[in-house]
């Protein structure tokens, strides 16, 4: 599976100024996992997925910011 289309939206998702900085920094992270060319991809796959699933139990989080991330995950 090639990840260039979630790393895509990966980066939209954090230039928007709604984004907050914690956010961005779970984002640049789950970049690095899926760049990340040693670790086996489903391993990396299910690392991200649980991620950004915490991040989306966030109640804090902007319902559009929410939506984002589901329609990440479904990429996968």
């Amino acid at each position: 599976m090639d990840y260039q289309e979630v790393i895509g939206s990966l980066e939209m998702l954090k230039g928007d100024v709604g984004i907050p900085k914690s956010l961005k920094t779970k984002i640049n992270n789950i970049i690095a996992i899926l760049n990340n060319k040693e670790e086996d991809k489903e391993i990396s796959c299910h690392k991200v997925v649980a991620i950004l699933e915490e991040v989306s139990n966030d109640s804090s989080l902007q319902p559009f910011i929410r939506t984002q991330i589901y329609q990440i995950i479904s990429l996968f």
